[in-house]
């Protein structure tokens, strides 16, 4: 895991070493062992690197990494099948200088050229600058979980980890405002119409499971992979014991590690599936958990309920107001970007721990949910779908089971009607969307200005099935961002984060079962519940609500501080023309039949954002 950056100038001219420099200054959190830099003969192309040393720790490995002065490599991420692909270049006559999966890259490359991503198994973003071909050859992983952002125009292309390291090297940090208007109104981080939008103007994000090539000035963006339905496997007994043995696969190939490794370890069945996969794996594991006594949604019994099933001690953390405070501005300098909630601070407190516990690696069930059907809404879908389909048992039948099991989903008038008349739901999510950006707490000018946009950019066909919402979820926006949030939170630490239910070859293999292995019996993640059969306590495996690391953020939000913080928050948006100046005067009761249940933390949470990067 690692920080990389670069320059290409058009006009020829050389790269100023030490405008490189300072992008690898703002990095120095992701690669906190090591760092380095490359510019070719001409200087016009630069390159730079800062390394968290995790695979063949020792020099030989460092990046810049080149190989016969035709290619040249900075690599951030892991390539878990690294040996396998070792051995079958070695096969083929490549003699190794490094047990590093960064020369597995180049020399996959080689062999390969553009093709080589579709051969790999992890999570990554590069960049390869080939002499031969005279191009930049840049990657990121399927679903996103390393960043790769860039600058283009007509005097060059700048490319980095963070946003930071552009605008060290002078890239324009004008705001998006209609990025900003999404987020105040319904609470989006990422725009529907244009997966690379940034909240900066001059920023671009590479979207998951695209490459791109410079050559000359001109760029070439292309999706290499795809999510599809194929036909699941023709044996529905094996489905189970596959499962299980495919995701135990996976969580071995990301234990591979001498370093010490951790876990994230919530009361949920996602970390506890994972947790209970490194112990049958014989693997020393370290849990680290988040607790916030007096909070009804405390976890703090389901986790000392695992911590009795496995006979292990957690590491504690307990995060709360104060330390909100303290750390906003810090950690929302490593964001760059809002969060959604303060959930995400929790986490970045989890791999603060972690750190103090001198853990290197740190083990997720994150894209469980969305790959398993873990969300309510999933629930709400697959009933439209069933009563589409005209499954009128199996509808009936569901319902009844999730009564009995009490599993929280919503269900109304409006679902009923969107069974049958799709194209109405479409319409009708559409209207809504636009109409959100007419509140009167938004300054009248942005209102106007948020209106024309939405109209303009939204061409909204809703989900009707539930495969169809896996794959907008797993692939879209709402994965994406929550990977952010992560890799930024771990890499402030100085922490490599993995993920066993993001092995792509596993997802793929889950997106071909049938939605009855999904939602089945009342229960969501139904087969991997079945999986876990036995191997979790029984108060885990049977829960119905999702909680994982929830804060008591309504009672945070009383803070004096943070409500002082908040008073300035808004008087600095109203300064921007965003806000209207009545809303200093306005409470979050008033806003809330407006605007997202949570719109004090989003004011908040943007201008604080906009200050953290002024830096």
């Amino acid at each position: 895991m690692c920080g990389i950056a670069g320059i290409i100038h058009f006009d020829h001219q050389p790269v100023d070493p030490n405008v490189l420099n300072r992008m690898a200054n703002t990095l120095q959190h992701r690669g906190p062992d090591g760092n380095g830099a490359w510019t070719c003969e001409s200087g016009r192309i630069g390159l730079t690197h800062q390394r968290l040393a995790i695979v063949d720790p020792k020099s030989r490995a460092a990046q810049p990494m080149q190989l016969d002065e035709e290619l040249v490599l900075v690599f951030n991420g892991e390539i878990y099948n690294h040996h396998q692909l070792r051995n079958e270049l070695a096969k083929n006559g490549v003699k190794f200088q490094t047990e590093s999966d960064t020369e597995v890259l180049l020399h996959l490359y080689r062999q390969y050229g553009t093709r080589c991503v579709d051969r790999i198994d992890g999570m990554f973003a590069f960049a390869i600058w080939d002499k031969t071909k005279h191009q930049l050859f840049a990657a990121r992983d399927r679903f996103g979980e390393k960043p790769f952002y860039y600058h283009l125009d007509k005097s060059g292309f700048w490319f980095a980890s963070e946003m930071k390291a552009l605008f060290a090297a002078g890239v324009d940090q004008t705001h998006n405002p209609f990025m900003h208007g999404l987020y105040l109104t319904s609470g989006l981080l990422k725009d529907p119409s244009d997966a690379g939008a940034c909240f900066f103007n001059h920023i671009r994000s590479l979207p998951p499971a695209h490459a791109l090539i410079i050559q000359g000035e001109k760029i070439t963006i292309e999706r290499y992979w795809e999510l599809t339905k194929n036909k699941a496997d023709n044996n529905p007994i094996e489905w189970i014991r596959n499962f299980d043995r495919k995701l135990n696969e996976s969580v071995s190939l990301r234990l591979g590690v001498t370093v010490k490794t951790g876990i994230g370890l919530s009361g949920g069945i996602d970390s506890s599936t994972i947790f209970q996969h490194c112990s049958r794996l014989n693997t020393s594991i370290h849990p680290v958990s988040a607790i916030f006594p007096g909070f009804e949604r405390n976890e703090e019994q389901h986790i000392q309920t695992l911590a009795k099933h496995f006979a292990m001690r957690p590491e504690w953390v307990r995060p709360d107001a104060e330390a909100l405070t303290d750390q906003l501005d810090r950690w929302l300098y490593h964001q760059e970007e809002p969060v959604s909630s303060s959930s995400a601070f929790v986490q970045y407190m989890v791999y603060q721990k972690a750190k103090e516990c001198g853990i290197k690696v740190m083990l997720e069930g994150q894209g469980a949910d969305e790959l398993l059907t873990g969300y309510d809404r999933y629930i709400s879908i697959y009933l439209r779908q069933l009563l589409r389909e005209k499954k009128w048992n199996a509808f009936r039948l569901l319902k009844q089971q999730l009564q009995a099991t009490g599993t929280q989903y919503t269900w109304n008038i409006e679902h009923l009607a969107a069974s049958f008349f799709p194209a109405w739901a479409d319409r009708s999510l559409l209207a809504k969307r636009i109409n959100r950006s007419e509140v009167d707490w938004l300054k009248k000018d942005y209102r106007q200005y948020l209106h024309e946009e939405n109209k303009k950019r939204f061409s909204i066909s809703s989900i009707h099935d539930l495969h169809a919402a896996l794959k907008e979820d797993l692939t879209g926006g709402r994965l994406e961002v929550l990977l952010r949030y992560a890799d930024r939170n771990a890499m402030a630490h100085g922490i490599e984060v993995r993920l066993p239910f993001l092995d792509h070859r596993f997802v793929e293999w889950v997106y071909a079962l049938p939605e009855d292995q999904l939602i089945a019996e009342g229960k969501s993640k139904w087969i991997l519940r079945q999986s876990m059969k036995g191997r979790l306590p029984d108060s885990i495996l049977n829960r119905m609500d999702k909680v994982a690391f929830e804060p008591p953020q309504a009672t945070w939000m009383q803070d004096p501080m943070l409500r002082k913080r908040l008073q300035e928050s808004k008087q600095m948006l109203i300064d921007q023309q965003l806000l209207d100046p009545r809303i200093l005067n306005r409470n979050a009761t008033e806003l809330a039949a407006h605007a997202p249940h949570n719109i004090d933390w989003q004011i908040l949470c943007l201008a604080s954002s906009q200050q953290a990067m002024k830096r």
